[in-house]
């Protein structure tokens, strides 16, 4: 039996002066994207960058499924302080609770 493969990127978001904020980005097919970060990381960041950040995730749920995989790709190559892809991979679906163990899924504004 095969088992679909989602893509993730494992986004690290960290300024001098602050902790650092891991996001995970989830693309399964046709759906939107979904991104999953620790519970508290709101917290870590000050109020210029939790605002930066929500945006971000805003325009991320707002991408259509033909979007989502230039999006990927987009982040990727931008990728720079403070917001850097950590990693880009697959995996199978029922290897996701690992990916996002201790963190929860984002819902968008």
């Amino acid at each position: 039996m095969q088992q679909n493969l989602v893509s993730f990127v494992v986004l690290h978001f960290s300024r001098f002066n602050e902790e650092a904020v891991n996001l995970i980005l989830l693309n399964s097919d046709g759906g939107p994207l979904r991104v999953w970060a620790r519970p508290d990381w709101k917290q870590r960041l000050d109020l210029e960058d939790r605002a930066y950040l929500s945006d971000l995730m805003d325009e991320w749920g707002s991408a259509t499924a033909a979007e989502i995989p230039a999006l990927l790709d987009e982040l990727s190559r931008q990728s720079h302080v403070p917001l850097r892809v950590f990693h880009r991979g697959d995996a199978h679906a029922a290897d996701l609770q690992a990916l996002t163990e201790g963190l929860v899924e984002q819902k968008y504004d």
